[in-house]
């Protein structure tokens, strides 16, 4: 079991959570990590503690990390597929190519 008193990690969903800029602050008081969990592009204050997760390498995803990564600013990506693209996607069905 973990120690209930470590400093740990925040998740946040940087899309919905109207209160990110009080977890940053509470995150920074009590030396705990946050990760910025998003599809797109987020303003986010740089900060070494502060971590940006992408969910999803489907284009919005993958425009995310191009910005992110021309700005050289570190990131991650996750997804649930194996391949990148999203939604994008060619197919092969009985000789087409769709």
């Amino acid at each position: 079991m973990s120690d209930p008193t470590a400093p740990g990690a925040i998740y946040v969903d940087a899309d919905a959570c109207p209160v990110k800029r009080e977890v940053y602050r509470v995150a920074e008081r009590h030396g705990v990590s946050v990760h910025v969990v998003s599809n797109s592009l987020i303003a986010v204050p740089a900060h070494p503690a502060i971590h940006r997760v992408i969910v999803g390498a489907g284009l919005a995803g993958l425009a995310c990390a191009r910005r992110l990564m021309e700005a050289d600013i570190p990131f991650l990506v996750l997804e649930a597929d194996q391949r990148i693209g999203g939604r994008l996607k060619t197919d092969n069905l009985e000789g087409f190519i769709l």
